[in-house]
């Protein structure tokens, strides 16, 4: 299975809800992608350009259509994405803040 290394510039007037989103598992239990993005976009980073980047696992030709189609395309513009190796994405963008930090603090506190 492909994995990419996707980037994409926030819609800032759409950033909290895709939190809100994200925090009820709404786009978990929607979409049939849904598990892997929703988990993929927790873990998401932030670059000082207001840009989300993450990385996503995906065998769609082209990446990432589906996504784009019925979510992505709400909450992000300028949509990219680089081929990589499973896994080198994450160690390449470990150092940046997280992008939806709120959401990573409230589970790490339910795991408690």
């Amino acid at each position: 299975m492909p994995f990419y290394l996707v980037s994409a510039r926030i819609k800032t007037n759409k950033i909290d809800k895709l939190e809100r989103e994200l925090a009820h598992g709404n786009i978990s239990r929607t979409y049939v992608f849904g598990p892997k993005l929703s988990q993929s976009l927790l873990k998401a980073r932030l670059k000082p350009n207001n840009t989300a980047i993450w990385e996503e696992e995906d065998s769609g030709i082209p990446p990432l259509m589906r996504e784009r189609e019925m979510l992505l395309d709400e909450y992000f513009d300028d949509i990219r994405f680089t081929e990589i190796q499973e896994g080198s994405g994450w160690d390449r963008i470990s150092r940046l803040p997280r992008l939806f930090y709120s959401l990573t603090l409230a589970e790490a506190r339910s795991r408690h």
